[in-house]
């Protein structure tokens, strides 16, 4: 009886791949690990940004308690100058750390804000409003946080003058 050897019989043999398939799926893994990269730090970045933002929530809202503790025992309410006045209104007694390595400021309104320029609130709202500054002015854009937009200020809701966000005839809903 003969035995059939394919490999010396003149048959093709596909024992493997060929070097530019293999080539092939290494590029096409390669896009699509650079893909998967450019994403998760997209969402790492988010996620830094949204924690900071929860911060200087608290440290907002620490003020609040600190202006309101001051104005019973003293009759005249201040807000705190430094976060080691706030530490008693604070989880755990400390004042929060930004995870992208800023340092808070306390402001002399009680506001808060970072000393990383991407975790400013201010800058979030976005969109075009046309006014005239009186609170009359239409425009769509972003809503931001409590009312701050692009230097104006006002209560949550309302866009004063040329605020950005859904803006009209002075007030949004944010």
């Amino acid at each position: 009886m003969k035995s059939r050897n394919y490999i010396w019989s003149g048959l093709p043999s596909q024992h493997g791949f060929t070097l530019v398939e293999l080539i092939i799926v290494i590029v096409i893994i390669g896009i699509l690990a650079l893909s998967a990269q450019a994403k998760y730090l997209d969402l790492s970045a988010n996620a830094e940004r949204a924690a900071c933002f929860a911060n200087q929530m608290a440290l907002e809202t620490a003020q609040t308690i600190f202006y309101t503790n001051t104005m019973i025992t003293s009759g005249t309410g201040r807000y705190a100058s430094s976060l080691e006045e706030l530490a008693p209104n604070l989880r755990e007694q400390k004042a929060p750390v930004c995870p992208g390595g800023g340092e808070y400021q306390l402001l002399s309104n009680g506001k808060a804000e970072c000393t990383v320029a991407e975790h400013s609130r201010t800058l979030q709202a976005n969109g075009n409003g046309n006014g005239n500054g009186n609170g009359n002015g239409n425009g769509n854009g972003n809503n931001g946080d409590n009312g701050n937009h692009f230097g104006q200020t006002g209560n949550k809701g309302n866009h004063y003058g040329n605020g950005n966000g859904n803006g009209n005839n002075g007030t949004g809903n944010n």
